[in-house]
């Protein structure tokens, strides 16, 4: 059986995901009371330290190429794997950890995309609760990313 599924495979998964799961609707981040997004840091054995948005643990998609969102190009992409926002007139705050000088935004449906060391972030619509990383090596394109900002790549 073939290990690794193109982006459109990996897309009508998503999708079929989608209609049993719970989680972030839309894209919709999860602002602070005053309207800001924060970004954290949660650790795990098996990926070591990555960047969380309110507990819910964020992605980056290898074909975004670092500063480019083709999430959007793919059908069922963004319904599975929706965008972190910021509203105008918010900011993102850097955590304990997380580097402010990595921290970035780019127009995007919605609001601005948060982006850190340029990667556009997502959520996982299969992550049902904080602290699960159900998103990680999905499609072999989607993984957490690091306080340095890289990608943690755990497939083989």
């Amino acid at each position: 059986m073939m290990r690794r599924l193109s982006a459109a495979a990996a897309a009508m998964m998503c999708t079929a995901v989608v209609a049993g799961c719970g989680g972030h609707q839309g894209g919709a981040s999860r602002p602070s009371a005053d309207g800001n997004v924060t970004l954290s840091l949660r650790s795990s054995p098996a990926l070591g330290k990555f960047l969380v948005n309110d507990g819910s643990t964020l992605y980056m998609y290898l074909p975004d190429r670092q500063g480019r969102v083709s999430c959007t190009s793919v059908e069922g992409c963004e319904q599975a794997w929706p965008p972190l926002f910021v509203k105008a007139g918010h900011t993102v705050i850097a955590g304990p950890g997380v580097k402010p000088s990595l921290i970035g935004s780019m127009p995007g449906d919605g609001g601005r995309i948060v982006t850190y060391n340029h990667w556009p972030l997502y959520y996982y619509i299969g992550d049902r609760k904080a602290d699960v990383v159900n998103g990680q090596d999905q499609g072999f394109n989607w993984f957490v990313i690091a306080p340095d900002g890289q990608p943690t790549k755990t497939n083989s």
